[in-house]
């Protein structure tokens, strides 16, 4: 869970400095998107407990490690 906690956090002050300092707004459905997307490259890399958390198709983990 404190991973899932650290990404949201991560993702949203990316956004908002994204906002204040490149005046670039992002969508609420998009950034929610992008901490979806983040999750999963996070749980593929070894954030086991993200794993648990979000969807994974099956077979993905191992796709991962044939290719890394």
């Amino acid at each position: 869970m404190a991973s899932l906690i650290m990404l949201v956090a991560w993702e949203l002050w990316n956004e908002r400095n994204g906002r204040i300092f490149n005046n670039k707004f992002v969508p609420s459905s998009i950034a929610m998107s992008r901490i979806r997307c983040e999750a999963k490259n996070w749980g593929l890399a070894g954030a086991t407990h993200l794993c648990n958390i979000i969807y994974l198709p099956s077979g993905a983990k191992e796709i991962f490690l044939t290719l890394s």
